[in-house]
């Protein structure tokens, strides 16, 4: 469940690819189906970034 979790950093890593940070340290990245603020009105919804990356580190660290 998202608990109003800030981002704190976003890094561009190529390729529509962006690492996102949290306030609460949970990282990792985000493939262009997540959403970023751009200056045309599109806005940033951080509970759907976070879902994602928490999703991305429950799959990687599953198949180690």
């Amino acid at each position: 469940m998202w608990n109003l979790n800030e981002v704190k950093k976003i890094d561009y890593k190529g390729d529509y690819i962006f690492e996102i940070t949290f306030d609460d340290g949970l990282r990792g990245a985000v493939i262009e189906g997540g959403t970023i603020a751009w200056l045309n009105g599109a806005d940033i919804a951080p509970e759907t970034l976070y879902e994602k990356v928490e999703a991305s580190n429950k799959t990687f660290s599953g198949s180690v």
